[in-house]
Parts: C-alpha cells; structure tokens; sequence
C-alpha cells in the first residue's frame, strides 16, 4: 500500500470480503494497517485463518472504515484508493 495523499494518515482500517470460488461470501473482516506517512509504501501481512489462498476468488475493499489525518476522512481515502494485484484473485472496491 502506498499513501499517494498529501498528508501523513494517522491511522487506516479497511473493510474487506473475501469470496470464494463460488462468488459467495466467505469473510467480512477489518484489516488495521495503521499509520501510513505521505509517499511511503508499505507491505503488511495479515494473518487470515480459517481458508486457503487457493480457496479465495475475489478480494473487494468494501469500505474505509477508518482514515485519520489532516484534512482526511473514510471518504476522501475510499476515493484516492487504486487497488492492483499481480495475482489470478481478482482485487478491487
């Protein structure tokens, strides 16, 4: 993830579904990924129990729970998000 924004983001979580090979919801969850300073890029593993990658069919980021910062908000952030992947799951808002 990288903060393309102008200010530093104090704190970040983010709502994300996981669908499994049959389009259904597998999980909810909330991942926290916390402060991000301006123009950082940043990897984060998140320990999702329960499934298997290979059991993962799409990845949604179903909203911005939380975004703090100067003149920041869950809206402003859920705006300025450009999800890609690099992997056969599918990604994006």
């Amino acid at each position: 993830m990288k903060n393309a924004l102008k200010p530093d983001i104090e704190d970040l979580s983010l709502e994300i579904v996981l669908f499994d090979k049959k389009a259904r919801v597998s999980r909810i969850l909330t991942l926290k990924t916390g402060a991000l300073p301006q123009g950082k890029t940043r990897v984060k593993r998140f320990d999702i129990r329960g499934g298997q990658c290979h059991d993962i069919s799409r990845i949604l980021i179903n909203s911005v729970e939380t975004c703090k910062g100067e003149g920041l908000s869950p809206d402003v952030c859920l705006k300025a998000l450009a999800p890609s992947t690099i992997t056969q799951t599918a990604f994006g808002i």
